[in-house]
């Protein structure tokens, strides 16, 4: 009997230590299908997924349009002083050559005045003497603004000279009265 015993209390110190076993493995199992549950359902989650790819893909956005404003704005910077000096460029040659025109158009207005005046019989006198030939002058007129078309079409680069002269008159003339007030 006393191996009866034995194998009894044997029995049941054995026992308690395979429950435990038992429970240890049952809770180890349960943990894990907690966990796989919980990688299924976060992958199943579309709404949160596509809020996280939203916010990562803003992210990277914003990123690289930052990086491209400032390179633009280098860029930009650097058109800009190119164009500056170019501008200053043009306008330089742009005020030479009006000036070098305003000049030769002066020329020509004092060789055709001085023409106009040599082609009369009382051009040695003063201005009184001279306005005796206006009248003459002033019927050639018509004839003469008539043929101001067809110069232009034969001569446009000197009839833009001639507008820009007058043009850069009117405004010279502008200034100095508005300078002299």
């Amino acid at each position: 009997m006393t191996t009866t015993r034995q194998t009894a209390s044997h029995a049941a110190t054995e026992a308690p230590t395979e429950t435990e076993a038992l429970r240890a493995d049952l809770e180890m199992t349960r943990q894990h299908l907690a966990d796989t549950v919980q990688q299924l359902t976060r992958q199943l989650n579309v709404p949160r997924r596509m809020k996280e790819s939203a916010s990562s893909a803003g992210h990277r956005a914003v990123q690289t349009a930052k990086h491209a404003v400032g390179e633009m704005g280098g860029k930009a910077k650097q058109t800009a002083g190119e164009v500056s000096v170019k501008a200053k460029q043009t306008a330089g040659d742009v005020s030479v050559k009006a000036k070098q025109t305003v000049g030769d158009m002066s020329v020509k207005a004092k060789h055709t005045v001085g023409g106009l005046s040599s082609s009369g019989k009382h051009t040695s006198g003063g201005p009184a003497q001279r306005s005796w030939h206006l009248p003459e002058q002033a019927k050639n007129l018509p004839a003469k603004v008539r043929q101001v078309p067809e110069l232009s079409r034969r001569h446009p680069r000197a009839t833009a000279a001639v507008g820009g002269a007058v043009a850069l008159g009117v405004g010279a003339a502008a200034w100095i009265a508005g300078r002299n007030r």
